[in-house]
This record gives C-alpha cells, sequence and structure tokens, in this order.
C-alpha cells in the first residue's frame, strides 16, 4: 500500500508538472498572437494615416516621406496577416491588397521623386484606396475586440503561410470572413505596377499549376502525407478555395483535438503550405540542430542546393524557429541565389519536428531563367560603386532580386558595415546601379532584414 501511495503521488506530481508545462506553452503562444493581430491592426491604422496626411502635405518632401511610410507599413501589414491567420478563409486576396496599397503609394512617390506630376485622377484613386483601408481598420479593430472578449484561439505563427483551423462560430474565423467579402468589393486601381490588376491577369501561369486538376481524394492523400506525423485521423474535411491559386484546403483532426492542415493546389496538386497545430514540448534542441531538420527537410522533398537567408523566433525562450531558405542555381560556374523562389519552414525545438512549410513563392516563381550572355559589372567593377566609407563584409553573391515594380535583376548583393550597422547592398550587374539596400537586424530572437 506504502509503494502504490508513493507511486501515486509521483504520478500526480509529474501530471501536473507536464500540465503547467503545457499551460505556460499555450499561454505563451495566444500571447505572441494576440500580438500579432493587434501589429497586423496598428499597421492599417498607420497606413491610413500616411496616405491621408500625402494627400494633404504641400511639399514634394513631406508628399514622398507620407507615401513611402505607406508603402513600408503596407508590406509589414502582409507580413502580420500571417500570424494571425485562419486555414479555412483564403487570405490571398487579403495580402494581394496590402500589396497594391502599398504598390500604388511607392509608384506615386517615385512619379513625385522624378519631377513628374501626380494627375487629380491619381490623387481620387488614393483617396478611394485609403477609404478602403479605413473601412478594413475598423472591421480588424472589431475582430480584435471580439477576440479579446471571446477568447479565440489564433493559428500557428509562420510569416506569409495561412496556417490553422477554427471553428465555424470563432470570432477570428467571422472577422477575417467579413473581411474577404468586404476585399472582394474594392476595385483596383489603373496604374502601371506588379499588382495592377492589368499585369497580374497578364502575369503566365507557373509551371507548378499547368497540370491537371486533381481529386479531393489525392488531395487528402497528398496534403496529409507531406509532413509525417504517425498519426491516425479522427476525422479528415476537403473544401475547395477558390483564390489567387486555386486549392483544396485539408485539414485532418486528432482524437486530442490538434490538426494539420495543407493547401494543395487544385492544378498540379502541389502542397502550397501545411501546419501542424499541435504545440511543443521544452525546447533542447540548438538552432544548428534545427537548421540541420530543415535543410534535411528540403532534400527529401528534392530541393537542391539551398542558402539560408533569415531566421526568427517568437521570443528568445520560444519552442521553435521559422527559417527562410533560397534555392540556387548556377551561371557559368558562379552560383546564383534565388531570393524570389524562397521557402519557409518551421521547426520546433524539442524533437526538430517540421511542423509548417510554405512554398507558395517557389511554386509561383521557379521557372528556368534566360541569364544574360555576359555579366557588364563584374564583383569588382560593382564594389567600386560602393561608398567608400563602407566595409565589405564576406565575398559578394550573385543573385536574382525582386525589383519593386515585380521584374528581377541579376545583381551582386555585397553584406557591409557601417559603424555598429550591418546592411546588404545590391548592384545591378548589368547597369552597375544601387537597385535596394537592406539593414541587417539580428538579436537572440532571430536575423531578419528591413
Amino acid at each position: 500500500m506504502y509503494v502504490l501511495a508513493v507511486a501515486a503521488l509521483l504520478a500526480a506530481g509529474f501530471g501536473v508538472s507536464q500540465y503547467r508545462a503545457a499551460r505556460s506553452s499555450r499561454l505563451e503562444v495566444t500571447a505572441m498572437r494576440q500580438r500579432a493581430l493587434f501589429s497586423l491592426i496598428n499597421h492599417v491604422e498607420n497606413m491610413e494615416a500616411a496616405m491621408a496626411k500625402a494627400r494633404g502635405a504641400s511639399s514634394s518632401g513631406q508628399k514622398i516621406t507620407f507615401l513611402t511610410n505607406c508603402w513600408y507599413h503596407a508590406g509589414a501589414a502582409q507580413e502580420a496577416v500571417s500570424l494571425a491567420p485562419i486555414g479555412s478563409v483564403d487570405l490571398t486576396r487579403l495580402k494581394q491588397f496590402f500589396g497594391v496599397v502599398g504598390d500604388y503609394a511607392l509608384v506615386l512617390s517615385q512619379k513625385i521623386a522624378r519631377g513628374d506630376v501626380v494627375t487629380p485622377n491619381e490623387w481620387t484613386e488614393l483617396n478611394r484606396l485609403e477609404g478602403s483601408v479605413r473601412d478594413l481598420a475598423a472591421m480588424l479593430a472589431d475582430t480584435g475586440t471580439r477576440v479579446a472578449v471571446t477568447g479565440s484561439r489564433f493559428g500557428a505563427l509562420l510569416p506569409a503561410v495561412p496556417f490553422g483551423a477554427s471553428p465555424a462560430d470563432d470570432a477570428l474565423f467571422r472577422g477575417f470572413s467579413e473581411i474577404d467579402e468586404l476585399l472582394q468589393s474594392v476595385p483596383s486601381p489603373t496604374y502601371d505596377g506588379p499588382f495592377s490588376e492589368q499585369n497580374l491577369k497578364q502575369k503566365p501561369l507557373a509551371p507548378a499549376f499547368a497540370g491537371q486538376e486533381i481529386t479531393q481524394e489525392r488531395a487528402k492523400e497528398v496534403g496529409l502525407s507531406f509532413v509525417a506525423t504517425d498519426d491516425s485521423w479522427d476525422s479528415v474535411r476537403v473544401e475547395r478555395i477558390d483564390g489567387a491559386i486555386p486549392c483544396y484546403m485539408v485539414t485532418g483532426k486528432r482524437r486530442d483535438g490538434t490538426e494539420v492542415s495543407a493547401a494543395v493546389s487544385r492544378s498540379g496538386g502541389h502542397v502550397l503550405w501545411v501546419q501542424d497545430s499541435r504545440l511543443p514540448g521544452t525546447p533542447r534542441l540548438t538552432l544548428d540542430a534545427a537548421r540541420e531538420r530543415a535543410k534535411s527537410f528540403l532534400a527529401s522533398k528534392g530541393f537542391g542546393e539551398v542558402v539560408e537567408t533569415g531566421w526568427r523566433k517568437g521570443t528568445p525562450a520560444s519552442s521553435r524557429v521559422v527559417l527562410a531558405f533560397a534555392p540556387t542555381t548556377t551561371l557559368r560556374g558562379q552560383k546564383v541565389i534565388l531570393y524570389p523562389d524562397t521557402v519557409r519552414l518551421e521547426v520546433t525545438l524539442d524533437t526538430g519536428r517540421i511542423v509548417a512549410f510554405d512554398q507558395t513563392p517557389y511554386l509561383a516563381n521557379h521557372r528556368p531563367r534566360e541569364f544574360p550572355a555576359s555579366l557588364l559589372y563584374g564583383p569588382e567593377d560593382a564594389a567600386k560603386v560602393l561608398d567608400p566609407s563602407l566595409k565589405q563584409v564576406g565575398s559578394p553573391r550573385l543573385v536574382v532580386a525582386p525589383r519593386p515594380s515585380g521584374q528581377e535583376i541579376l545583381a551582386w548583393e555585397f553584406s557591409v558595415q557601417k559603424d555598429q550597422d550591418t546592411y546588404l547592398v545590391y548592384i545591378n550587374a548589368q547597369t552597375g546601379k544601387e537597385e535596394a539596400i537592406l539593414r541587417v537586424i539580428e538579436s537572440d530572437s532571430g536575423a531578419v532584414t528591413s
């Protein structure tokens, strides 16, 4: 009896310990995702304010400043929308809307910077978009209030990936469903940019989506087997989603209530993204170990040599890490990094499971590229364009980089330092012009660029 009593006490203590650990992990994840939603609200409100100030500004310099601020907050909103997602709602239209608004603001700012005149019709278009942003901000604020009152749970943390699933009566689900309906009625402005309706219609179909339409049964098989879980499913549902990339939304529910959700393109049958909602345990793996797990997973899926482009955790003590990788190709023996084709993975730091994966940019952009016959600017010539006060770190890298216009350029990427800051500077390999500069931000929670 004494032995049984001691065993019972030990079992009870272990159970309480596990419960507290799980509860702590859930609270941490919930807090991160609540911050994500309210960060989204903040960026949308800043977009509206910047657009209003741009229309009211008197000087060209002020107009450019406010329009550029709108473009910045639109990009930040695009990223933030993926941190508070709903698996049963296609968020492509919401992210495309942010792309349209930010791109339109950038086009106007560049026009002013060139000394061109922004027409009254263009200001009217900006005013109309501002009204849509104002309506969106109000709906997001209302959704945030409902979520705070009901305690709705959020989807999983992974940039640029619409993950997680929620019940039909969930406040977050209803809020984003209403937002999606709102955006269906917002016409695109007439302008020349990568997110303009004309350019989107003219964009050729990606090779990955040129195949035959698959069945729901095939989508179920492909989606739930993409990330190995060795689980049996208590229930499985498959829904048709009509977005920019028509797909099937496949959701497998375990007996414990956790889910694996995957979006599978209807044409070609490719997994766009997949997410496992099961919470990880106490971190035990190092960041380097997580990197190796991610690379091994990519290799198993047929990716060749890849280059890590950044990583991020919700907090330094988080139990999962998001890693981004860009595939590579070669140009006359020179490795070329393909930034438009980036893929993202989320790895748990307890067992190294892959709990999220997004290859939508890869599937949409990856194709055989026609490179110029010769590079007019080699690394030595391109380096002469840099400010002499910048200190080069390491060797320059040849990359394919996206332009704000939606085009791609072949450029030399230089990692440079000035004072205490590190930057990535991109010099066009054909024109010798500086195309972009990004600041590298490193901390205990990640290494990202802005």
